[in-house]
């Protein structure tokens, strides 16, 4: 058969991607059309400290770059859909006749911390977890909206829509308003459940509700690529858009080597999601004090997982041994701290100290030393440090999920970019004392494309994604060590 092709957007929070997806019936090759970097701007906006801000007209003309390629590339017959996923929680206000309202605010923006202590308190913890099953986090979406219904300046006033990011871009390529469900969960105004928007939470902060717009299931077609968006792209007219799992970390586990029901997932990258997927949410009050999220999947599945610190520590590590001139690849750091010795201790990594921006390695020589641990005395100790308390994450994640669900699992699906790591899976292996599959580092824009093939009749379902996306990226299989 002909090769089908979907393009698959990947927007992260430091960079993006445009890949041509092509897929044989058994499996999909990824191929990359265009990268590009981008970053939140601070805009001095008449308050003490400004706002950071997302430069959503840089990310629109970088998407049409990518798009371009496409329909210079691909014979366009063969192109059966584009779809666009992206990080949570943030979004973009569009008046009725389709304006930008305000700036697209960043989750990492402090304004919300105010209005996160506020809400917590007014509305309780544990109703807020038990009707969204959300971790409660000041970037939720909930917080970014109140702030925005005390703003002097009133947006939401002005607006008509609120889009989530990859919904603003599809509304840019058709025309078209929309939200889409697994993102939807991540904002904590929607019940995943019953898959509607919690009107009263809205009414509590003072925002219309009616700017919510309807949510599109993955595997819905949006629209199709109006005549303006052809004009700038190639693209033929009425070129479908579809809604993937437009959560970057729902599509990822879509491309995830999920074999078994009993099977766990690890989003290894600068963050670390580790869990299992559900029949439904688990919004128990366990869950909301193991620090536990339930996110929407495909195929009606809940993503139940902790959010972790992940190899954004080793990232900070390398990039202050590099400005020391110590200019060390993640291969060459990885092998050192392969001969290194075993860490004869851990730390958490999610000490708060760590999560920000700093002299990294330094930073971990002041935390072992306040808890009466032997700092690391060279590079390959430190990051031998890292790994291991990295795996002793992993597997307190698990150990808790197991025990929070009464589901045993037995393997771990490794997605990201450390599925790449050898010393990292073996680790995890060891610690979690299960086989881990470390699958594609590309998983996101894998299950991107997948979810888009269920919407063109070629994949049956999310079993069958999962089938493809193992003969697409044969996993490598890590087993732990018996002794």
């Amino acid at each position: 058969m002909a090769r089908a092709h979907f393009i698959a957007i990947d927007l992260g929070a430091s960079s993006g991607r445009v890949v041509d997806a092509a897929f044989d019936g058994e499996t999909m090759s990824l191929r990359e059309l265009h990268r590009f970097t981008h970053r939140a701007v601070l805009i001095p906006d008449g308050s003490e400290h400004g706002r950071y801000c997302w430069d959503v007209l840089h990310i629109w003309e970088s998407i049409l770059v990518g798009l371009r390629t496409a329909s210079s590339d691909i014979n366009t017959e063969d192109l059966k859909g584009i779809a666009i996923d992206s990080w949570g929680v943030d979004y973009t206000l569009i008046s009725e006749t389709g304006q930008l309202v305000a700036p697209s605010s960043a989750y990492r923006d402090p304004r919300t911390h105010e209005y996160f202590e506020r809400l917590t308190k007014d509305i309780g913890r544990e109703e807020l977890y038990q009707r969204t099953g959300n971790l409660l986090m000041p970037i939720n979406t909930l917080f970014q909206l109140a702030a925005d219904a005390s703003d002097h300046d009133r947006p939401l006033e002005r607006a008509d829509s609120l889009l989530m990011t990859p919904a603003l871009y599809s509304y840019w390529l058709t025309g078209v308003v929309h939200a889409e469900h697994t993102l939807a969960s991540t904002t904590q105004l929607y019940d995943a459940l019953e898959r509607h928007w919690i009107s009263d939470f809205c009414d509590m902060i003072g925002a219309p509700a009616g700017i919510l717009p309807s949510v599109a299931i993955p595997g819905d077609e949006i629209g199709g690529v109006s005549s303006i968006a052809a004009e700038l792209t190639g693209l033929p007219v009425g070129t479908p858009v579809i809604a993937t799992a437009s959560h970057d970390s729902a599509a990822a586990i879509v491309g995830a080597p999920i074999d078994t029901p009993t099977c766990g997932y690890l989003s290894s990258g600068t963050w670390s999601l580790i869990g299992c997927e559900l029949d439904t949410p688990h919004r128990k009050p366990d869950g909301l004090a193991a620090g536990f999220t339930n996110e929407a999947g495909v195929g009606g599945r809940t993503r139940f997982h902790a959010n972790s610190t992940g190899l954004w520590i080793l990232q900070e590590c390398q990039r202050i041994w590099n400005e020391r001139g110590e200019d060390y690849s993640f291969s060459q750091i990885e092998r050192l701290a392969a001969e290194s010795p075993r860490s004869s201790h851990t730390f958490d990594v999610n000490e708060p100290t760590l999560a920000v921006p700093c002299d990294m390695p330094a930073a971990l020589v002041e935390l072992c030393e306040h808890h009466g641990i032997t700092p690391p005395r060279s590079i390959g100790e430190t990051a031998r440090l890292v790994y291991d308390s990295l795996a002793a994450e992993y597997a307190r994640a698990l150990d808790a999920a197991s025990q929070m669900t009464g589901r045993t699992i037995d393997r771990l699906a490794v997605v990201g970019g450390g599925s790449k790591s050898t010393l990292l899976n073996h680790l995890t292996a060891d610690a979690t004392g299960v086989p881990v599959l470390a699958g594609s580092p590309e998983a996101t824009s894998l299950g991107n494309a997948l979810v888009q093939a269920m919407h063109a009749d070629l994949v049956a379902d999310l079993d069958q994604c999962r089938v493809c996306a193992r003969a697409s990226v044969p996993p490598r299989v890590f087993e732990p060590l018996t002794t």
